[in-house]
């Protein structure tokens, strides 16, 4: 029993060890240094909504999350949240302090959301891919160990830059666009993987493509 109990308290402390790494270490990235494409006018600040939840977010970054022994592989974390906010868990949550354990790098992608609508978030989302590419070895990373992890709104999210990576909308004009935005793996966690009736998430649907979108 002494035993198990000193293990218990040793995986207690280390992942209060985990947390205060990544609380320590966390880096933001600002995605659209040369200016967020179509950003609004009316564009306000950033909203921190508590528990790690964000929204009006028009200035997308990525905020990484360093293990102490990092292995190559970067995954980009992109949460749920409906496409009305990026709901991350504070300092990444649980999933970005298991992955740090496991030394793996983790960037938590805050993208844009229900004031832009598509293609925003899949623009997001392709430039946080070749982002990180173009800069691996700057971030300790691999470029060809680049993937993405996405849960709920966050799931259709990372599907959708794992099929659209060469989609015209994805890409703005930007010198990058010359960067692949292929993930190099996909994570799907309870993903909203369709939009269409009676299958499709209506929150995520109506903030994503509108109430009333056309087939198309």
């Amino acid at each position: 029993m002494k035993t198990k109990l000193v293990r218990l308290f040793a995986a207690i402390a280390a992942a209060g060890a985990l947390t205060t790494l990544g609380a320590a270490e966390a880096k933001v990235i600002d995605l659209w240094p040369e200016g967020v494409p179509d950003l609004k006018a009316d564009a306000g600040p950033e909203k921190d909504v508590g528990g790690g939840r964000f929204t009006n977010i028009h200035h997308p970054t990525l905020t990484m999350f360093a293990p102490e022994k990092p292995n190559g592989t970067a995954i980009i974390y992109a949460p749920g949240g409906g496409y009305i906010r990026v709901a991350g868990g504070v300092d990444g949550g649980e999933i970005a302090h298991w992955l740090n354990g496991l030394g793996v790098t983790v960037f938590m992608l805050k993208y844009r959301n229900v004031e832009y609508g598509h293609p925003a978030p899949l623009r997001d989302a392709l430039r946080a891919v070749r982002l990180l590419r173009s800069r691996a070895a700057e971030f300790g990373v691999q470029p060809n160990r680049i993937g993405m992890l996405g849960g709920s709104a966050g799931g259709h999210l990372a599907a959708s830059a794992g099929t659209l990576f060469d989609a015209p909308e994805g890409r703005t004009g930007a010198e990058l666009d010359r960067v692949s935005g292929r993930p190099d793996f996909l994570v799907l966690i309870f993903p909203v993987i369709t939009m269409q009736e009676p299958f499709g998430h209506a929150t995520s649907v109506h903030a994503l493509i509108g109430q009333k979108p056309t087939e198309e």
